[in-house]
């Protein structure tokens, strides 16, 4: 169901259902998507989480080269069901989003206080 090239939509199409029988099949393409639809690929990854959450989580870390919003977005969903990769991911977020990352450990508070106080000691590293 190769046709990427000349048919974006039916690719995309086919490749929406085969994460049923074919998943690695699924996570393969998926990865090709953000060359030419990204949004249709932000789309995709966010059933993964579904059915392959560290293949999710992979995926996501890629969006933040080109689609910085939509990772911050993505991240946020992950502390409800994977709080260390979620932790992992907001401390890469002081590199190019400290705003961001600040509004993100405040949230730790509630379900990850030792977290939360080892990033806030962080912050003065970079945000006195």
């Amino acid at each position: 169901c190769d046709t990427s090239l000349s048919l974006p939509k039916t690719y995309i199409y086919c490749i929406q259902r085969l994460h049923l029988f074919r998943p690695k099949t699924y996570i393969y393409c998926i990865q090709r998507l953000h060359l030419f639809r990204p949004k249709t690929y932000i789309y995709c990854i966010q059933r993964l989480h579904l059915f392959r959450p560290k293949t999710y989580i992979y995926c996501i870390q890629r969006l933040h080269l080109f689609r910085p919003k939509t990772y911050i977005y993505c991240i946020q969903r992950l502390h409800l069901f994977r709080p260390k990769t979620y932790i992992y991911c907001i401390q890469r977020l002081h590199l190019f989003r400290p705003k961001t990352y600040i509004y993100c450990i405040q949230r730790l508070h509630l379900f990850r206080p030792k977290t939360y106080i080892y990033c806030i000691q962080r912050l003065h590293l970079f945000r006195p």
